[in-house]
Parts: C-alpha cells; structure tokens; sequence
C-alpha cells in the first residue's frame, strides 16, 4: 500500500510574494581559541587586545524586494523578531501596516525583560 504525502505544496507568486534570503553572521576581533605559535628558546608571550568586542548583522537579500541589514548586540530570537518585523515594514505599501508594525516593536511591554518576566509568571501558574 502506498502512503499519501499530507503535506500541500503551497505555490509562490513571484508577482504578490516577497522572496527574500536570510543569512546572518557575528565577527569579533578576538578568536574564541587562541593558539600561539613562537620560536623555540624564546617565551611563550601571548599579546591580548585591550578591549574585546564583536557585532551581529542580520540580513535579507531581496530577490523581488528591498534588501535589508541590521546590526544587533545579540543574536537571539528576540532581536530576530524584530529584524523581520523592520524587513515586512520595508518591503509594504500599506502605510497602516507600517505604522502597527513600528508601534509594536516600539511597545514598552514588548522590551525582553517585560517578555521574560510574564512568561515567567504564566509558566509558574501553568505548574500550580
């Protein structure tokens, strides 16, 4: 007997569809494993930068689209969210879905400690 394939195929409208690839990256100026390679007979000096620092760029490179980059501190699905809801306000006509999409990512209530906070609270509820 053979099986039926559930999943729909959905279809993309190159016309009405934005296409978009996503690919995001972090760069430091200090590696996360150092090796040190030295003359034999002399010290093992290992020189370390002052400062360590690196960025996040998240970026979409639009096919039928604007393209869109944005640096970021961390790389976390909070940020993520943002980026994306930034890249949907680029790529629309519609000046109403700009304004609700910059309002909520604006939100006060959306900050990641107000997000972690009430999860926190409605997970402890879930368990009593």
């Amino acid at each position: 007997m053979q099986k039926k394939n559930l999943k729909k195929t959905k279809f993309i409208n190159a016309k009405t569809d934005k296409i978009a690839i996503l690919d995001e990256t972090r760069s430091q100026n200090v590696p996360n494993t150092s090796r040190v390679l030295y003359k034999p007979g002399t010290k093992n000096i290992i020189i370390k930068p002052p400062v360590k620092f690196g960025i996040n760029i998240v970026g979409f490179q639009g096919i039928n689209c604007n393209s869109y980059m944005e640096e970021n501190t961390k790389n976390n699905a909070y940020t993520f969210l943002k980026t994306l809801c930034n890249f949907r306000a680029l790529n629309t006509n519609n000046k109403q879905v700009i304004k609700q999409i910059k309002q909520a990512i604006t939100n006060p209530n959306l900050k990641i400690e107000n997000i972690q906070s009430i999860y926190i609270k409605t997970s402890y509820q879930l368990r009593i």
